[in-house]
């Protein structure tokens, strides 16, 4: 009887832990990134956000038209700022002026520890990235972010 107790307990803090890693926490979900010091939000051109995951990542970044850079995240709890190099500058105007408004979206397909990524970029143009050219603006933010907050 007392094993069939321990046992019981064991699966109550089991699922416990699985949902406290599934990165579904509120605080996880409902993170919001300042707008970069001085600029309008009409000014940020991209948005990038890396939510979920076994360790409940909630990562966040936005990048102004000028190039000024504002990182976030909720674990650990840290805020950074930089700016793009001129090359990232260019790269990121490239993509600007030959596409439109572009949403990148990529779902892991984890049932416990799923990850998201997603990418907002405001272009001028009017063209819509084919997929080679989507995974390499997310890569390119992904590595930007990581870059920024080392």
């Amino acid at each position: 009887m007392l094993l069939l107790r321990h046992i019981g307990s064991f699966f109550v803090l089991l699922l416990f832990w699985v949902n406290a890693c599934s990165g579904r926490a509120p605080e996880a979900r409902e993170m919001s990134v300042p707008t970069l010091q001085g600029q309008q939000q009409s000014e940020i051109v991209l948005t990038w956000r890396r939510d979920g995951g076994i360790a409940g990542l909630c990562d966040q970044m936005q990048v102004s038209a000028s190039g000024d850079v504002q990182i976030q995240s909720c674990r650990p709890k840290a805020e950074k700022a930089g700016k793009l190099s001129s090359d990232d500058l260019a790269r990121l105007n490239g993509w600007r002026k030959s596409l439109g408004s572009v949403v990148i979206e990529f779902k892991d397909g984890g049932l416990i520890d799923a990850m998201t990524s997603k990418v907002t970029l405001k272009g001028t143009g009017s063209g819509q990235p084919a997929d080679a050219q989507r995974q390499e603006i997310l890569e390119w933010a992904q590595r930007l972010y990581s870059r920024i907050k080392s």
